[in-house]
């Protein structure tokens, strides 16, 4: 996560980040090359789609047998309408299609692809005018 956002840096130079990361996290069961496709993914969405808000959260949790990375912003959050197309390819949600932010839709179908093959899943929470926080679950490595 860390070397993600000083590769992102320039990108977000404008905004202000939060970052909740215990050191007792367990490893997870990952492609760290996927893994880091995924979590930058999420992160210049953020930069995408944030709007004025300018503010980036990453927090990581771990429950009995998952670990969680959950990618928030306060941006203008996504139309409920959307919510279940969100990951499917090529979508992109009504705001999107008629605003000026570049992209091809493929951004969150790769991402919960990616999470999938690895025995995770992809959450998404959002409130229109609230923000949104997309969650990866992942299997913690066991020792």
């Amino acid at each position: 996560i860390e070397s993600i956002l000083r590769d992102e840096a320039p990108l977000l130079a404008n905004f202000e980040i939060q970052l909740k990361l215990p050191t007792d996290i367990p490893q997870v069961l990952a492609d760290p090359a996927a893994l880091i496709l995924s979590l930058t993914n999420l992160v210049t969405n953020v930069v995408k789609y944030a709007g004025a808000a300018k503010w980036l959260s990453i927090e990581a949790a771990s429950q009995s047998n998952t670990v969680s990375i959950t990618v928030s912003d306060r941006g203008p959050g996504i139309d409920p309408a959307d919510l279940p197309n969100l990951f499917e390819p090529f979508y992109r949600g009504q705001s999107a299609r008629t605003s000026s932010i570049p992209g091809s839709g493929l951004g969150l179908h790769l991402v919960r692809t990616r999470i999938e093959a690895m025995g995770g899943r992809v959450t998404i929470q959002s409130q229109p005018g609230h923000g949104t926080a997309i969650t990866l679950h992942l299997r913690p490595a066991k020792s």
